[in-house]
Parts: structure tokens; sequence; C-alpha cells
């Protein structure tokens, strides 16, 4: 709209250019003008538009095949340092992905006829900071700086640290080595996953591996229980099936001593930790994909989470503590109840992590789908990212290294980022049986990913469990609090 309330047409806007065009040409010349400069509002959004033209003729640039250059001899053995998250704090990898590491660099280094050998590089923390996954002010950009003596050329990273690094410009756009890779192929990647890596369209990032949210059922404790379970068809296990099946499979502590069971194993800290973060499984923030499917909205203003079914899952979220009292928030210990299995559901990601170590605990699994609670997909997670970094002393050469690193990583990983066939899946995940294979490859294929960084999904975390779960706030009051939070923060 302009000024005098009129829309903005196509012929209004190129009078208003041609008016600014002359004025400036006047003025050049020494002359006045008699044509006013456009209004404010116009300004800003013609200088938008021409900021947006010169970024898609640069991309369009930059896009342009890259020639590369020699790279090593087979056996050549040239050394490639990746940087990675420290071990003991990848909360959703912990040792399975290590192993998968391990082995995806050896697979790498035979892959690429002994090119390459890779070693990694862990990062350190800040000053006080008890690990990057617990800490919404974690900066991955500014934690590569302590393995800068390493020289690494790659990075392994997760998908809310993608922000980060892209902002700080540690990551060189991929676009003119992709478009020259004859065995790169956007279609083989699961829908809408290889977009994780992307910003404003440019790829700087390559997913790895990726996984739904799925809640393994122990079928034998229902056995237990005379509990008929419901269908684990995702059309129909809603947030009232899902609450029922909880509840039916939880059982207080006897007073006398003793365990009962947990419905689902939900661990909530009612007090932030030293970083000033407070921790929950399941996430809200899985409610709210499941509620609304996009957290930013097309405006890019979080106004989803202003919605209904966004305020609906932060109530369900404090009636799930408050109310139904299915969370642990005190500091017992989760070990008893895994080892005489008196778990009912637990949530888990396959992208690393065999299912086959959860039989000694569960017994008999059974799949079903993260609960719904909107039209909205499946809440699903890109749990590795790499890329190159700006820093590496020969992008050519490192880009070609990466290439072979995606793919051991890819062939080690229990869901690789790449594709896979309904049967494909129920082989690299036998506990599964056929059913639930089917509903993992359904779920992959209408997945929702989160579009947050690590800052904005401290803050929905904090918002919803510090002011709603456990504080006084309403959630149609606390939402807008976190959305007002989300707002002032600096646009990337």
């Amino acid at each position: 709209m302009d000024p005098n309330g009129k829309p903005l047409t196509r012929r209004s806007l190129l009078v208003a250019m041609a008016g600014a065009l002359g004025s400036a040409t006047l003025a050049s010349c020494g002359e006045s003008s008699s044509t006013p400069s456009p209004p404010e509002a116009l300004s800003e959004r013609l200088a938008r538009d021409l900021n947006k033209a010169r970024a898609v003729s640069r991309t369009s640039v930059e896009r342009r095949p890259q020639r590369r250059n020699a790279t090593p001899q087979p056996n050549a053995q040239q050394k490639i340092t990746v940087a990675t998250l420290p071990k003991a704090d990848l909360g959703w990898g912990n040792a399975q992905f290590f192993g998968a590491l391990v082995n995806a660099m050896a697979t790498a280094r035979e892959r690429s006829d002994r090119r390459y050998i890779y070693e990694d590089a862990a990062l350190g923390f800040p000053g006080g900071m008890s690990g990057p996954t617990t800490s919404s002010a974690f900066s991955f950009s500014s934690a590569l700086d302590s393995v800068a003596a390493a020289a690494p050329d790659l990075v392994l990273y997760l998908q809310i640290d993608h922000a980060d690094l892209v902002a700080n410009e540690r990551l060189i756009n991929l676009d003119p080595y992709l478009v020259s890779d004859e065995a790169f192929d956007s279609t083989r990647f699961w829908p809408h996953l290889l977009e994780l890596g992307q910003h404003r369209g440019v790829q700087y990032g390559i997913p790895v591996a990726a996984s739904p949210s799925v809640l393994l059922f122990n079928r034998e404790l229902a056995v237990e229980f005379n509990i008929k379970p419901p269908d684990p068809n995702a059309l129909t296990f809603n947030d009232e099936v899902f609450l029922k099946l909880v509840g039916d499979l939880h059982m207080a502590d006897p007073p006398t001593g003793g365990i009962g069971s947990l419905g689902m194993l939900s661990v909530f800290s009612p007090e932030p930790n030293s970083n000033g973060d407070y921790s929950a499984s399941p996430a809200p923030l899985n409610f709210l994909l499941s509620a609304t499917g996009d957290l930013r909205g097309p405006r890019d203003d979080f106004a989803p989470l202003l919605s209904d079914p966004a305020v609906e899952a932060a109530r369900l979220l404090r009636a799930w503590v408050q109310d139904h009292q299915f969370a642990i928030t005190d500091n017992r210990s989760l070990w008893p109840y895994f080892q005489q299995q008196r778990i009912g559901l637990y949530e888990t990601y396959l992208a690393f992590a065999p299912l086959d170590r959860f039989t000694s605990s569960f017994g008999s699994i059974d799949v079903y789908p993260f609960p719904t609670l909107g039209a909205a997909g499946h809440p699903a997670y890109a749990h590795l990212l790499v890329g190159v970094l700006a820093e590496a002393k020969n992008p050519d050469l490192a880009y070609d290294a990466m290439r072979y690193l995606a793919e051991g990583l890819r062939a080690n990983a229990v869901l690789p980022a790449e594709r896979l066939t309904q049967d494909d899946v129920v082989r690299r995940v036998p506990a599964l049986q056929p059913e639930g294979g089917a509903l993992v490859y359904t779920q992959m294929l209408e997945a929702v990913y989160p579009s947050v960084s690590r800052r904005e999904l401290g803050m929905i975390n904090n918002g919803i469990l510090g002011d709603i779960v456990f504080g006084t706030a309403s959630p149609e009051q606390g939402m807008r609090d976190i959305v007002g939070r989300l707002r002032e923060l600096p646009s990337s």
C-alpha cells in the first residue's frame, strides 16, 4: 500500500522509480528537482528489492561451475581435519554416533582409494559453559577458534547451528562445486531435507543423516497391564489417544518402596541449569512442530506460535507435568525402570541409533509415530550436516574430501539423508518389523523440520518450561511473550 492507502502496483512502482531516477539526474546536473522523492515506505521497499536483485545476481554468478584443481593421487593419504562437537555433549548421538563417525572416516578413506585420511578435532567450550547441547548461548562459530591450531578443513555440525555458522561466514558456498559434481543429485534426498543446509537459496551444508521422532512401545508391559494397544496410524494417533495410552501404562511408585512404571520416559527440569536453560523430554519443540508444521511462518515472524494449535500444545505440556504428573521432575535414577523394563513409551531417533540396543530394556518393540496435534506432518530432525570451512587451506581439495566423508557417514547411518525404499528401511532396522519400517518410511516422506537456530530454540524451550509449565503464565500469554522475544532478535 502507498501512503494514501492505495495498492502498490507495478505501474505505480515504475512511476516512483522513474521519478526517483529523474530527481537524481537533475541533482547531478546542479538543477533543482520539482519531482518529490518517493515516500519513505516506498523508498525502503525499493531498497530491499534492489538488494534482493543484487543477491540474486551475485548468487547466479557464484553458482557457475567451479573448475577444480587436481585431486591427490590414490594412496596419497592427504590429511583432512574435521571439526566436530565433543563426544560427551552430543546428547542425541553419544557413543553410537561416535562409533559411526570412526567407521565413516575409515569408509571415506577406503572409498577415496586412500587419497585422504581423516582426523577429528573436537571443539572446546567457552569458560563456564557445561556443554553446547545444554546452552542456547553456545556459538559453534566461536567455538571453532578452539581448534584453530588443528587447521580443520571440514566441519560436522547440528542443524540448529547452521544459521550461526553462515551468519559468521565460517562455511563456503557449495553451489559452484555441486553444479560441477556429476555424482551429486539433489533428487536423491528425502523431501525438504537438502533445504536445511541452505541460506537464502545458497547451499552451505549437506545433510548426511536424518530421522523422524518415533515412539518405541513396550508391548510386554502392555500385556502385563492388559492394555489393548491403539492403532499406530498417524491419522488417528492424536493427543487424546496418546495421553490415554501413557496414562494406562503409568503407575506411581508405591509408597512402601520399589518402582511403579513410567507411561513414557519423560524428564522435565523444574529449574534452569548453570547456563540458564531448562531441559525436557519429550522436547516441547516436537509438540509445536506436530501442531504447526512451521514455527517461523511465511513472513518469518513466528506467527504460527500464536495459533490455537500451538497454544494447545503448550497447554498439553503443562498438563503433562502438573496435572497428569507423567514427567520425572526430581533426581531419582532412571536405571531401575530400564533394568526392570518398566517404561511404556520411549522417544528416540534412528539416524545413528540401531534399535537392537533397546530390545534388552523393552523386550518386544512396536513403533508409534509422534502424536498428531494438527495436520502439519511428522516432527523430524537432520542430525548431522557436513560443510567446508571458509578457512580451509585448499577449498577444492576439501570439497572432494567432503564428498567421500559424506558417503562414509551415509553408509554408516541407520537412516541416511539420501532417500531409501521402504524395504531398505526395514533391512537397515530389522527390529522395526515391516509395519514399523513402513511407518518410518511414510514419516520421512511427510517430515517437517525445525527451522530455528540454537538461540531461538532456547528461547522457545525456556519460555514454555520456565513461564508456562513451571511458571504462572497462561499458555496464551506465555506464547505471546515467547514470540515477542523472538521478534526482538536481529534478523539473519
